[in-house]
């Protein structure tokens, strides 16, 4: 009788060991920078420093992916998206493999400035890219001269290389998964000035106050952001099945947090725009100070009263403009008048 064999896991997957304080160790997670390229804001987050390099303390690893696991699984339990970004050469392949995995967005090759700041040119491109696709794939492309051919590849290549991991996005995402918080920090800013939660792998070198959830730990540990990175993706499983099967929080209620795109806008202030009080070079709409300033003192008086005579004299009509004339040159006596002059006075 034959027996059943085994099916093969999937490759990558079936070594990946569980989380855990050992694991960890043995990847390395443990090892921060050096002691020179240290940031203080992370001295909470060490634990010791040996051989010039800074250890960093598992206990608040394990702390912090334990905070990040049931975040990201009540967060995508209400059916929204996550985004891993991680475009360092450790980290792009394992953020792409894993977030294809628990099917959320991803950026592995390179953060464009205003990728949530300026969403909407992101759905642009995206759209444009659906169009080039299209265009192949009924055979109109075929049609087109060559030169245009390559035209159209070579911007469908360059689309698809920069923003192919957001074609699952619809809306702003409600959480960004960080690997490297100095190298991305530029997708932290923006996520900073939207509102959305960022969850990031901080090493020594890092400045950790502008993300929500801090795992610190070595960002150039393969086999470490591998681990970290397969954690939080069956967090993000768990939530979606969450999600089908009606068990999910309901509108981010139980979140405590509002999604940037479900956010009230702000009220526009007057300052500056020509409000009470307000001229249209932006700068009166400010509350007036009353008290002692508001008596005018006799010399403040004098002095605005010589200003006004000094502008009242520069105002007045200047009076017309006096032509000098040059006096007539007187001729000469010519011979014959001298005679005649003589003659008279013999």
């Amino acid at each position: 009788m034959a027996t059943a064999q085994a099916q093969p896991a999937p490759s990558g997957q079936a070594d990946i060991p569980k989380l855990s304080p050992e694991s960890l160790l043995e990847a390395g997670f443990h090892f921060g920078h050096r002691t020179s390229r240290w940031d203080p804001r992370m001295k909470g987050y060490i634990r010791d420093k040996k051989n010039g390099i800074h250890i960093i303390n598992l206990k608040e690893t394990l702390r912090g992916l334990i905070a990040a696991k049931h975040f990201l699984r009540n967060l995508v339990s209400t059916g929204v998206k996550v985004v891993f970004v991680g475009t360092k050469k450790q980290a792009k392949d394992i953020v792409r493999a894993e977030a294809e995995r628990c099917e959320q967005a991803f950026v592995s090759e390179r953060w464009l400035g205003g990728t949530l700041t300026n969403f909407p040119t992101i759905r642009k491109r995206l759209a444009r890219l659906d169009k080039l696709e299209a265009l192949e794939t009924s055979g109109q492309l075929a049609k087109m001269p060559k030169k245009m051919q390559a035209v159209v590849n070579r911007e469908r290549r360059k689309i698809l290389s920069n923003l192919e991991g957001l074609r699952r996005l619809d809306n702003l995402p409600s959480a960004l998964i960080i690997v490297d918080a100095n190298m991305e920090r530029t997708a932290i800013l923006e996520a900073r000035k939207l509102g959305v939660p960022v969850i990031a792998v901080v090493d020594t070198d890092s400045n950790p106050e502008h993300v929500d959830i801090v795992i610190p730990g070595n960002d150039d540990s393969v086999r470490g952001i591998q681990i970290v990175l397969h954690a939080l993706a069956d967090s993000c499983i768990e939530g979606k099945k969450l999600a089908e099967q009606g068990k999910g929080l309901e509108l981010k209620k139980g979140l405590g947090i509002v999604g940037y795109d479900d956010a009230a806008p702000k009220p526009k202030d007057d300052r500056g725009r020509g409000g009470p009080r307000g001229d249209r070079r932006g700068g009166g709409g400010g509350t007036r100070r009353r008290g002692r300033a508001d008596e005018a003192s006799p010399e403040a008086e004098a002095a605005a009263k010589e200003a006004v005579e000094v502008a009242e004299a520069q105002s007045a009509p200047a009076p017309a403009p006096t032509v000098r004339t040059k006096p007539r040159a007187q001729k000469k006596d010519t011979p014959a008048e001298g005679g005649e002059k003589a003659e008279s006075k013999e």
